[in-house]
């Protein structure tokens, strides 16, 4: 199959090289002298630049989500532990807080620390341990 080389198979761009500017005299020597030694057109070579650029940009966009995402796996980490954190504080809060609960309704007011169980066992044989 032989190619077609009419207008049709092709899009032209222009690349001007201004005289006056020395980044682009540089840029034009550099690109004539790649040119001759690889024995490649410049054509050819200006669409490599293109290539490599969109791929550099591609490539560092890519590990600019990945660090974003990165951080926001860590924050949500984060803000997850807190949580946890402020779930086991209240929960150990509301234990103790029944457990006081149920320990302060068994007694009667101006009783001592002991509990009514042994007070009732005192009552009930007679048998006093106090000295």
């Amino acid at each position: 199959m032989t190619e077609r080389h009419d207008k049709e198979m092709y899009k032209s761009v222009t690349v001007r090289f201004s005289y006056v500017d020395e980044d682009h005299g540089d840029l034009l020597q550099k690109l004539s002298e790649e040119s001759e030694r690889r024995h490649v057109s410049k054509n050819k070579l200006i669409i490599e630049c293109i290539k490599e650029h969109y791929a550099i940009l591609e490539s560092g966009q890519s590990q600019k989500l990945d660090n974003m995402m990165q951080e926001i796996k860590e924050t949500l980490n984060q803000e997850l532990q807190k949580v946890k954190e402020d779930m086991r504080k209240e929960l150990y809060q509301d234990v103790i807080r029944v457990l006081m609960e149920e320990f302060l309704s068994k007694r009667t007011p101006g009783e001592s620390a002991g509990t009514k169980e042994e007070y009732a066992g005192v009552e009930r044989n007679g048998d006093c341990r106090c000295k």
